[in-house]
């Protein structure tokens, strides 16, 4: 019964940000968690909200909380590493470990290689290269960042 209740409660939040009322539509989804709280994508979507809303600590609390929970969602990932880059915990952004098959992969190495440069770890910069170019990913950022380490 619950969690019927509960999926309203996320519908209803969906509905309010397909309106841009972020607000209204986070009170939703942290009701959806507050009936049942075992469903990843009530976090995930609370966790976009609070991203939106500039709240990224909060934000980052419960994009954690939808992985504890298994979420399958690929931009849960990379959110959350964004969100950890953009309040520079660095650390924690080098420490994530992400699937490798998710689509946004080459971003969130992306925001490795830039954190690794940040703490200047260099050698653990040059592996990120190598990564990203073993999954076959190449730019002119990712040229430039590696004649910069190479020089």
């Amino acid at each position: 019964m619950n969690e019927n209740k509960a999926r309203e409660y996320n519908n209803m939040g969906n509905l309010f940000m397909q309106k841009k009322d972020y607000n209204q539509a986070l009170d939703f989804y942290l009701k959806a968690i507050s009936l049942y709280d075992e469903e990843s994508v009530f976090y995930h979507n609370a966790g976009v909200c609070l991203l939106i809303l500039e709240e990224k600590q909060r934000a980052i609390t419960l994009l954690k909380r939808a992985f504890e929970k298994g979420t399958k969602i690929d931009e849960t990932e990379l959110y959350l590493v964004s969100a950890l880059y953009e309040i520079e915990n660095y650390s924690d952004v080098l420490s994530f470990k992400e699937k490798r098959n998710n689509k946004y992969y080459i971003d969130i190495n992306m925001l490795k290689l830039k954190s690794a440069i940040k703490l200047s770890k260099i050698q653990q910069a040059k592996k990120i290269i190598n990564t990203l170019k073993m999954a076959g990913f190449n730019s002119q950022e990712l040229e430039l960042i590696e004649n910069m380490l190479w020089r």
